[in-house]
């Protein structure tokens, strides 16, 4: 649900706007905003929706340090109530959004196995360049493919996470 919330408010084009809810609202009210809440809703227009790589955690304990696979950017992200869950090596689809100088997670999650990392970096590797929406793509059937993974535990997921599926 929450991954749904962060499209239906950072990517979603309203109708007849062709902006997402929180770009249009950006638009609309940044001359009565004070400069803090420029900033922060700046930020919001930001986002940085991708699939993710843990690297490690940062020094001290203090966040995660992850891997963009599309831009194979590292983010430091300082979230203390997140550091727990993760494990170095996991592939996750998740959106950073930059607030105050520093990146924190938005609490929408969708973890692959860890098995299909060489499938997934290959599927990344065919739309790296190409443009956002085809990567948008590959990341929406990513999480279709982690989803019929959930339900179809008895199928192979070789057979599931695939872009050949016949099923």
């Amino acid at each position: 649900m929450c991954i749904f919330m962060d499209w239906y408010l950072f990517e979603r084009d309203l109708p007849g706007v062709d902006l997402p809810p929180i770009k249009y609202f950006y638009r609309q009210h940044k001359d009565g905003l004070s400069n803090e809440e420029l900033t922060i809703y700046g930020d919001f227009c930001r986002t940085i929706h991708s699939i993710f790589r843990m690297k490690r955690t940062a020094w001290f304990g203090k966040g995660l340090v992850v891997q963009d696979l599309f831009s194979r950017k590292t983010f430091t992200v300082h979230d203390n109530d997140m550091n727990q869950g993760f494990t170095r090596g996991d592939i996750f689809e998740a959106r950073l959004i930059p607030f105050r100088g520093s990146f924190e997670f938005s609490r929408g999650f969708c973890f692959h196995p860890v098995e299909m990392a060489t499938f997934i970096e290959r599927e990344i590797q065919k739309v790296k360049h190409q443009n956002r929406s085809r990567q948008t793509k590959l990341i929406l059937q990513l999480a279709a493919m982690k989803l019929k993974h959930l339900r179809f535990e008895h199928i192979d997921i070789k057979h599931i996470y695939t872009l050949d599926s016949k099923f």
